[in-house]
């Protein structure tokens, strides 16, 4: 059995995406930016190919988890 998990950050900004605290946090982030959706299918895509790896969790957060 596999286990793994992709937990993205933000990926999708919130209704109004105009919010301050939202725009901050992305300016914050590391690589600066919003991925979007396309980035977590990546992440998804990439486990699903990858057979003998479990128990992993991929951070699709522009690097917001070294924050």
């Amino acid at each position: 059995v596999r286990v793994n998990a992709v937990a993205p950050g933000g990926v999708l900004p919130p209704e109004g995406s105009h919010d301050p605290g939202y725009q901050n946090m992305m300016q914050q982030t590391p690589m600066a930016g919003m991925a979007g959706p396309e980035a977590v299918v990546g992440a998804v895509r990439s486990l699903s190919a990858a057979e003998f790896v479990t128990g992993e969790v991929l951070h699709v957060d522009g690097g917001r988890l070294l924050v």
